[in-house]
């Protein structure tokens, strides 16, 4: 009976081996699990991060715009 459970490659019985597999797929399926999971936490903070460019590249052009329309204002009073 134990001779026909050994494996004889590297000595392990096919209950060992199942194990020793099961081991490896949980850690493969760990390691899996912990890649999305980062690349899902960089994905967003990519994405505020480029929210936060852009919200600061439109409050950029609205205070230059404001400043062009009151130096307009300021020079069209001057002729006025």
């Amino acid at each position: 009976m134990v001779g026909v459970l050994l494996d004889r490659e590297n000595g392990l019985c096919e209950y060992c081996a199942a194990g020793l597999w099961r081991r490896m797929y949980n850690a493969l399926a760990e390691l899996l699990r912990g890649i999305v999971y980062n690349a899902r936490v960089v994905l967003w903070q990519w994405v505020m991060h480029v929210n936060a460019v852009l919200w600061q590249w439109v409050m950029h052009v609205n205070a230059v715009l404001r400043q062009w329309v009151m130096h307009v204002n300021a020079v069209l009073r001057q002729w006025v």
